[in-house]
């Protein structure tokens, strides 16, 4: 019984070292692949700190092109900031010019009715006279002969009066008239005036949208010659 223990106690020291030999050799083998591993990532250069980019070198050539860009879009710039000065000076003066023919609109309103009711007024008068004139004719052509001579001249006073009173009618009515034809021309100035102004003031937005764009250029040609 003894000696079948001391067996049995030896062989199962033997199966631990067999399987102790076995797990070490395992190990082993696992280095061994790490270190492969390792050596293969060396050699493709897995290992070392990845270089940073290089930095693309910029060509004298660009940086005188871009500037000369820049250059460009400033002059521009001042060229059609001075041609928007101009448009709006002619602008105003457009409206000043249209704000004297609105008042003389106003003006001619006033003096055309007063024109008018004065020439209605001695129109009217005249009338008067008229008939008045022909009742002191119908009254001499009755009377005696002796009495027709005072009648005659208080007829012919009446005449010239009225004759007077014609030629200040025909003159009024012709300063009407040649007024009339006046404002016809200043109505036609004013159209004419407002047709200017209103293309002048598409050309001046026009011209301003531009201006604005080749600002917005140079501002971006000015942060692309500062980062060269």
């Amino acid at each position: 019984g003894l000696n079948t223990e001391l067996h049995e106690a030896t062989g199962r020291l033997e199966s631990r070292q067999v399987h102790n030999a076995s797990f070490v050799r395992r190990v082993e083998d696992l280095d061994d692949v790490n270190i492969g591993e390792d050596e293969m990532s060396m050699a493709l250069g897995h290992g070392e700190r990845p270089l940073p980019p290089a930095q693309s070198e910029v060509s004298p050539a660009e940086v005188a092109d871009t500037q000369s860009a820049l250059d460009e879009a400033r002059r521009q710039h001042r060229e059609m900031d001075r041609e928007l000065q101009d448009l709006r000076g002619k602008i105003r003066h457009k409206e000043e010019m249209i704000a004297e023919l609105v008042t003389a609109e106003q003006e001619w309103n006033q003096v055309k009715a007063h024109y008018q009711t004065r020439i209605e007024t001695m129109e009217g008068n005249l009338r008067k006279h008229q008939e008045q004139l022909e009742m002191s004719k119908s009254e001499i052509m009755a009377m005696a002969v002796e009495e027709r001579h005072a009648m005659q001249q208080q007829y012919e006073e009446q005449l010239r009066c009225m004759q007077e009173q014609v030629n200040h009618l025909r003159r009024k009515k012709k300063e009407f008239e040649k007024m009339a034809k006046l404002r016809t021309k200043d109505e036609q100035r004013m159209w004419e005036t407002e047709q200017e102004l209103n293309k002048l003031r598409t050309t001046a937005e026009e011209v301003d949208r531009r201006r604005a764009t080749q600002e917005d250029r140079a501002s971006v040609l000015q942060r692309q010659v500062g980062e060269l």
